[in-house]
């Protein structure tokens, strides 16, 4: 549950904060479709690397409610 909720946290960190800052720093229209700083993919990956596959369901309910 608190993996879950930490994801979410990110993912709304990354739409709020970092997309919008890259977009005034890098007008480009290539950043609409990916970002130079993805931060909840990179927590994904650590969670599923320390916990293991007990991570999967809380990566997998992040990311459908994202």
């Amino acid at each position: 549950m608190i993996l879950t909720l930490v994801l979410l946290v990110a993912f709304v960190f990354q739409f709020n904060v970092i997309t919008p800052l890259e977009n005034e720093l890098f007008p480009s229209t290539d950043l609409h479709y990916a970002s130079f700083l993805f931060i909840s993919h990179g927590l994904k990956v650590l969670a599923t690397y320390l916990i293991g596959i007990v991570a999967v369901p809380a990566v997998f309910i992040a990311q459908r409610l994202a």
